[in-house]
């Protein structure tokens, strides 16, 4: 819950003081669990690995890396994913349109990005570098 009164739901998240979180409540099946863990080791590894500015006070560019890479590496955008749960059928550049929009509006939620058109420009600065790390992976796995 924000502070609007708005309903935010999200399936878990990485707190650098508490670690992964799951919302038991949230989670659908075992592969969506799995996914949700994998994402959030990958924002932990990052958070080990780059000490990542999760505020975003010091500079956007972290949050939309870590989103990014969360994204491409946890198998969330998978096709069979986006088409049978989320309803997106499309066959070209369905992988990267999903992390893309993803990576998006995560940094869109973040206190300090002003509006879509800045998410949007923060994202696409560090798509190339991000969208290729597939680091502690040798591969991206779908």
């Amino acid at each position: 819950l924000t502070e609007d009164g708005q309903v935010h739901r999200q399936s878990g998240g990485f707190s650098p003081a508490h670690g992964i979180l799951i919302c038991a409540n949230e989670v659908r099946d075992r592969k969506h669990l799995e996914d949700t863990l994998s994402h959030e080791m990958v924002h932990a590894w990052d958070h080990l690995r780059w000490n990542v500015d999760w505020m975003g006070d010091l500079d956007l560019k972290h949050a939309a890396c870590t989103e990014i890479r969360a994204s491409a590496l946890s198998g969330e955008c998978r096709w069979t994913r986006e088409a049978f749960t989320r309803g997106n059928w499309s066959l070209s550049q369905q992988f990267q349109d999903c992390v893309r929009k993803r990576a998006i509006q995560s940094v869109l939620n973040r206190p300090r990005c002003k509006d879509d058109v800045q998410a949007t420009k923060v994202v696409n600065q560090v798509w190339e570098s991000c969208f290729n790390d597939t680091r502690p992976f040798d591969e991206v796995y779908r």
